[in-house]
């Protein structure tokens, strides 16, 4: 992460998070919008700091949502839920909270890769 040399514990940047998760921060100042549970600081001059803990949290959200497939909806429900997966995702693997019709397409289209 940029701001590596930063004793542990200091507030990091928006744009230090945003280019250590990979994300621009616009994605990250909608994730403040969605996620009551960040407490970033924000100074006098407008600009956005991220506490050690805020990170972890925003790592968190961003391998749910780029690397694992939910929806934002979903890792609300997920961290609502305190963690329980199964709330979320279904046994197959396909998110729960698709419509039943889109969920049993993408089903549908797994069986068809699996085959060919």
């Amino acid at each position: 992460m940029k701001g590596e040399g930063k004793a542990l514990g200091a507030y990091r940047t928006i744009g230090e998070v945003s280019e250590w998760l990979g994300v621009g921060s616009h994605v990250l100042r909608s994730w403040e919008r969605h996620f009551s549970e960040l407490r970033k600081v924000k100074r006098v001059s407008g600009r956005r700091y991220y506490s050690e803990k805020d990170c972890e949290f925003l790592r968190y959200v961003h391998g749910k949502l780029s690397h694992e497939g939910y929806s934002l909806r979903g890792v609300k429900v997920l961290l609502k839920d305190g963690g329980e997966e199964e709330g979320v995702r279904g046994g197959d693997g396909v998110g729960l909270l698709l419509s039943k019709d889109m969920r049993d397409r993408i089903l549908k289209l797994r069986k068809r890769l699996v085959l060919v």
